[in-house]
Order: structure tokens, then C-alpha cells, then sequence
């Protein structure tokens, strides 16, 4: 099966064909494809994979990965896999689930994984959207028993031919298990050629917005993000949460196999699972959330640990203080800010600015081959220094949308790519994201920046993290709500964010008119906050206040 990518604007497809000719001439698009790319590297690739799961760690080195993926490449024809398909996965960040992702780019087909937090329903709709031919479940993870809880809710998926299970003893009615695939490997299976252009990588969003969309890559979106352009001192080893269903997971993977890099990361996060990794491969390198890196800290200060050989921090997915990076350089750790999305994995901040203001304040330059613009409503260039939507063009972006009605909604004329963020482009084109569209709280017609407001709660020496969203109200619309993670909160946290508002000169209207203090955020793998079910949590109290009696 090929995936026809439509539903494009008159011209953008045009437009977007002719970037990729141009990106392909100057060398920013590979004219190889990723197991080729694989190939030529492998003589002298000294990556290793260290995953710590539940049961142990699993240790893999990237010419043992590229064998068990061959193998496993010969089974999967065997079992009627042909280039096109797409194949998804619904694991946990596994050593077997690298071997796999690697083994369906081999046998030429597209993967497609899953987030291991969806249930059937969301698996559902992906399977039968895609027409996935195979998936790949565990029998168990979680208190999610596949056999008996997921696959009897999948119906209606005419395309959907096989079912593989592994870490179990029991497959579904006309399903395998892992080890009965694994017996029919083919070690001396070779990666077909294919072309560097073709869609090989399937993504259903799982970010801030509440439907999941298909994101379509080709060899050549995922070569240019690894395209090793950064400084020679860079960080090369680096310490990762679980990617499993995110693009991270191809980027892990590549990670090692086109970069030959060393990458320590586990089944689930665990911040002193993350130290203890840490202290043993000397990781140079992390990334995410904040968050991620003030518990690995604490975790491996309670524990002993030596952690110091991480001196090169990726920061992203929330709002990230100034002063957060200003007090992790007298750690020796180089903090710095980027942006990137699903549809294009890294688009600022590839590498850290040797300037600090940069790193603190901008979410840095724009990667290789990146354009981009900031826009107004009707798709004019606002002025520099002037707040407006960001759109992109780049060789990392994704080809489209795997539902076309979505490709004519995101993309400009000349193929720009609306992103629905907001942002500033400063006179040296350093980006700095603001706020998401849909996350600007509109109270009695005003904007209000949610970035704004949780910026003002970071300040406060109670709030550990911060989440601003807008509260229906039926006189002004909407008001602020903030929700809050709070250490030792006063007594009134809502009396006293209105006294803090207050004395640092915000305007009353963006102070928050509600606090919830919460023990968490619902938030996507890597981290980053799922807004929209704290917004749908306050539309549903509003919805069922007005039928109360």
C-alpha cells in the first residue's frame, strides 16, 4: 500500500516539491535512505543502546541492533510484510521495540507507533485511518491486559491481518507471539533499496491538541534532523525518557545507529532511574521538560550519585524561567531552549548559543535549512519584534497529513507551514514562542498570554510548576484559572497570587481568578502539559453548572 499524501491548497504541493528538489540539491535532504544511511556508517559505529527495564538492563551495541533487525526484517516478509505497509507497535521502550522500529525501515515498510497510554478506542481510530497490516502489543503492561482488555475492542479493521504479542505466553485467535515470528528470522535477509523521498515514518500526534493527526515523514525529514551539524565539542552521549509513540523514538534510535552515539533510557521514567543510568555511562547530554532535570538532581543528591557529567541540557515542552538556566550554569550544566513539534522535530535551539541571553531568554536560531516567519491572521508578515503566528518551511518537516482535509487547513501559499504557535522574531532572528494559539485566554475581549501569567506564578517560591488556562464564565467569556503543583502553598494561594500580581505591576484582569492545586499534570511522554483536559475539566464543571438545580 502507498500513501497518497493530498488535499493541499492549489500550488503548495508544487511549492513543497520544489523546497525538497532544492533542500535535495544542496545536500540538506539525504539521496540515501535510512537503513542505506544505516549501511555506509556501520563499519565504524561504536553506538550502544542501554535501556533499564523492569525485569533488568538490556545493553545492545549498533551492529547488534542492525543483525537482530535483519533477521527480524527476512521474518516479517515471511509472514507477508511488503514495502508500503504500514506496521504499528503499541510497547513500552524496549530493546525489542528498537529492533522492530529497524526491522520494519529494513523490510521497507512504515512504522507507526502508538502511545503506550492510548486505549482501544484511540488505537481504533489509528489502525483503521492507516490501514496498519500488523501491530505489535505486550501482553501486558500497566494494568493493560492486550488480550484481554484491548484487542476484543478493535473491530472493524479490514486491513489489520496480523496481531503480534510479546512478553507473554498467549496470542490472540490468528495472532503470533514474538518468539514465533523470531523462529522464522531470516539472518541472511538484506534491506531492500528504496527511495530517500518515500513516507517510512507514521506519527499520531499525541500533544496539547485533543484529536490525534497523522504526521507523514520520509527518510529524508528524518535524516536532515540527524544531520551532525553541530559544534565538535557537542555532547555525544545523552541520557533520554522514554520516547515510545513520540518522535523521539526514531530520533533515539538514530541516535546510535546513524550517529553512533551511546544513549541510556528506560522502560518508564524514574528519576533515580535516570541518575543511576547517569552515573553509570557518564551521559553528557538530556532533554524535555524541566521537570525531568530538577528530579534527576534531587533523586541522584539523595542517592549519592555523581552526576556531573551532564553538562548539556535540552530544554522544552512548558514554560521555562531564565533563572532556571542562570542557576544550572554554576551546576556546570549549559541549559538551553528549543522548539520543535511532531511535524517538525527541531525547528530552533539545535545546539546551544554561546550567548546566555540567547539560551535563557529565545528558544534559539533556526536549525539547517529553516525558514522561518511570524504572521498576522491574514498571513502578512508582521513587523520585527512583533508578536504573530510562526510558520516554517525546513528540510526536518513532515511531508503532510495523512487526512487530507488537514493538509488544506495547515499550510499557507509557497508551502509554509502554520503551526499554531505564537511567537517574536528578534532583529537577529532569534525565535522566542509566546504562547499557542488556542492557549491566549480571551477575558470581555481581551487577550491574555497564559505564558504570561504562568511566568508571574513561576516566580513565586510556593509554585513548582504551572499551568494557565482559560475558565469559562458566562459575564466575561473566559477568566484565568491557574492550576498549580505547590510546595507548602499558603493558606489563601488565591489571596496571595492576587498580592503577587499585584506588587510586580500585571494588570488585574491577567491575574488568575481561580487556583487549583493539583499533584500533577496530565501530560504526553515527554512531558509537556495536556492542556486541553485541564480546559475540558472546567468547560464540563461550567457545562454542568448551568443544568444544576
Amino acid at each position: 500500500m502507498s500513501i497518497e499524501v493530498a488535499g493541499f491548497r492549489p500550488g503548495v504541493a508544487e511549492a513543497r516539491a520544489e523546497r525538497r528538489r532544492q533542500w535535495a540539491e544542496s545536500g540538506l535532504h539525504s539521496q540515501l535512505t535510512i537503513p542505506q544511511a544505516i549501511a555506509k556508517g556501520l563499519p565504524t559505529n561504536k553506538g550502544l543502546l542501554a535501556v533499564q527495564t523492569d525485569t533488568g538492563l538490556a545493553e545492545i551495541t549498533a551492529r547488534q541492533l542492525h543483525r537482530e533487525a535483519c533477521a527480524l526484517a527476512g521474518a516479517l516478509k515471511r509472514v507477508g510484510a511488503e514495502p508500503g505497509d504500514v506496521i504499528a507497535m503499541q510497547l513500552p521502550n524496549w530493546v525489542e521495540t528498537m529492533i522492530l522500529t529497524l526491522a520494519i525501515f529494513y523490510v521497507g515498510g512504515v512504522v507507526l507507533p502508538v502511545v503506550p497510554i492510548y486505549g482501544a478506542k484511540e488505537l481504533g481510530f489509528i489502525l483503521r485511518q492507516s490501514r496498519a497490516k500488523f501491530l505489535f502489543v505486550p501482553e501486558r503492561w500497566n494494568k493493560t491486559d492486550y488480550l484481554a482488555d484491548t484487542l476484543p475492542k478493535l473491530t472493524d479493521l479490514p486491513h489489520l491481518q496480523t496481531v503480534v504479542v510479546l512478553g507473554g505466553a498467549r496470542a490472540p485467535v490468528g495472532g503470533l507471539l514474538w518468539s514465533d515470528l523470531r523462529a522464522k528470522d531470516d539472518p541472511d535477509f538484506q534491506p531492500v533499496d528504496g527511495d530517500p523521498a518515500a513516507i517510512c515514518h507514521l506519527l499520531y500526534t499525541s500533544g496539547t491538541t485533543a484529536d490525534p493527526k497523522g504526521v507523514l515523514h520520509s527518510h529524508q525529514t528524518l535524516l536532515a534532523f540527524m544531520k551532525d551539524d553541530g559544534p565538535a565539542n557537542r555532547a555525544r552521549s545523552a541520557l533520554l525518557s522514554p520516547q515510545t509513540g513520540h518522535i523521539g523514538q526514531i530520533i533515539q534510535l538514530l541516535t546510535v545507529m546513524h550517529l553512533g552515539d551511546t544513549v541510556a533510557t528506560m522502560e518508564r521514567w524514574s528519576a533515580e532511574t535516570a541518575a543511576q543510568m547517569i552515573a553509570k555511562y557518564k551521559s553528557t547530554r538530556m532533554g524535555g521538560a524541566p521537570v525531568f532535570l530538577y528530579t534527576m538532581l534531587d533523586a541522584a543528591k539523595r542517592m549519592g550519585l555523581d552526576v556531573s557529567s551532564i553538562w548539556q541540557v535540552m530544554l522544552g515542552s512548558t514554560a521555562i524561567m531564565p533563572s532556571d538556566i542562570e542557576a544550572w550554569a554554576k551546576l556546570g550544566i549549559t541549559g538551553f531552549r528549543c522548539y520543535g513539534s511532531t511535524e517538525h522535530a527541531l525547528a530552533t535551539g539545535k545546539w546551544p548559543h554561546e550567548n546566555p541571553r540567547i539560551r535563557a531568554y529565545t528558544d534559539g536560531y533556526p536549525s539547517a535549512g529553516t525558514l522561518v516567519r511570524i504572521v498576522d491572521n491574514d498571513g502578512a508578515d508582521v513587523a520585527t519584534g512583533q508578536p504573530g503566528e510562526v510558520v516554517m518551511l525546513g528540510p526536518q518537516q513532515f511531508i503532510g497529513y495523512f487526512d487530507p482535509a488537514l493538509n488544506s487547513e495547515h499550510f499557507l501559499g509557497g508551502g509554509w507551514f502554520l503551526t499554531g504557535d505564537i511567537g517574536v522574531l528578534d532583529a537577529d532572528g532569534a525565535l522566542t514562542i509566546t504562547d499557542r494559539k488556542k492557549d491566549i485566554i480571551i477575558r470581555g475581549g481581551e487577550n491574555i498570554s497564559a505564558k504570561e501569567v504562568e511566568d508571574a506564578m513561576a516566580r513565586l517560591d510556593w509554585v513548582v510548576e504551572s499551568a494557565a488556562v482559560a475558565m469559562p464564565d458566562a459575564k466575561m467569556g473566559e477568566k484565568v484559572c491557574s492550576f498549580v503543583i505547590a510546595r507548602d502553598p499558603p493558606a489563601d494561594p488565591l489571596v496571595a497570587v492576587g498580592a503577587h500580581f499585584a506588587a510586580i505591576g500585571i494588570a488585574r484582569p491577567k491575574t488568575p481568578e481561580r487556583i487549583e492545586i493539583v499533584p500533577d499534570f496530565p501530560r504526553t511522554p515527554t512531558g509537556k502539559i495536556k492542556k486541553f483536559e485541564l480546559r475540558q475539566k472546567l468547560k464540563d464543571e461550567f457545562a454542568a453548572s448551568k443544568v444544576a438545580p
